[in-house]
């Protein structure tokens, strides 16, 4: 499958307009009216040559099937994604949200989705998105980079690990030099402990 993200040209004004005209999109937008013919050309026209607002045609395998839209906000970009209703809830939106965060990664995407709305509600979720706010019908979501954070501070620990592992082996070498026998015997003891705690955890492994 070949996904493609496109950016809008006029002769996808109607895709765009039928798209968003359809009922059952309508029904779950935060606008929820009709959009007039003329009036939807003229903000076309407008937004595919604003320097803060970004369209997207979205393809598989060259035929459309959505698109996408962004309004930058400072540092922050605003995202609304639709499809036609073949191809909801196949995977098609969590792909073309990677694709996106590729195009713009160090922004953060705002979803503003209907409380009624539940399917786009943990379709963001799912996809990392948190709610940092809440208006009387929606509910604001972004992206985070806690798992960068969390990544972060997990390279931290294994970089103390190795380093503590040194200082194990250090003391091991000052004990077996200064007192074999001794040290043999608590060696013996400790890796008696272990085997025992293998055993333990070959338990939690059976099904």
């Amino acid at each position: 499958m070949i996904y493609k993200i496109i950016k809008a040209k006029p002769s996808h004004s109607i895709f765009f307009y039928n798209l968003r005209n359809s009922k059952d999109i309508r029904t779950y937008s935060v606008n929820s009216n009709k959009i007039n013919f003329n009036n939807h050309q003229k903000w076309f026209q407008n937004k595919i040559n604003s320097k803060n607002y970004f369209l997207y045609l979205l393809t598989k395998n060259n035929n459309p099937i959505g698109y996408l839209r962004l309004k930058k906000i400072q540092s922050c970009l605003y995202l609304s994604i639709s499809f036609k209703k073949m191809f909801r809830n196949k995977g098609h939106g969590t792909i073309f949200l990677k694709k996106i965060k590729k195009k713009f990664p160090k922004k953060v995407f705002i979803a503003e989705v209907l409380k009624k709305n539940l399917r786009s509600f943990y379709f963001f979720k799912k996809n990392g998105y948190i709610v940092f706010k809440k208006t009387e019908k929606t509910y604001l979501m972004k992206t985070t980079n806690k798992h960068k954070k969390y990544l972060k501070i997990i390279n931290k620990i294994s970089s103390i690990r190795k380093k503590n592992n040194n200082n194990w082996m250090d003391i091991l070498k000052v004990a077996f030099k200064n007192s074999p026998d001794e040290s043999a015997k608590i060696m013996s003891k400790i890796f008696y402990q272990d085997k025992k705690i293998s055993e333990l955890a070959k338990k939690l492994s059976k099904k």
